[in-house]
């Protein structure tokens, strides 16, 4: 089977609360993974060949709660 694009994207999901875990510095903490989220949604969505719309940060974080409800939290 061929693919046109394989997409993966990591997101930071690593990520911890404190500034030094271990020797590792350029942990993202999840403020700086949640800050970057419309940028790799719009370059994915770009490199599938979509046009992402203009009002992306706000339907992402629209479906951010809509998911958090969901999931009752």
């Amino acid at each position: 089977m061929r693919y046109s694009v394989i997409f993966w994207d990591s997101g930071g999901t690593i990520f911890s609360s404190e500034k030094d875990l271990k020797g590792l510095n350029n942990i993202p903490t999840p403020g700086v993974v949640a800050s970057k989220r419309v940028f790799r949604v719009e370059l994915a969505m770009k490199m599938f060949g979509h046009t992402p719309p203009p009002n992306l940060s706000s339907l992402i974080g629209d479906l951010s709660k809509e998911l958090s409800k969901q999931d009752g939290a």
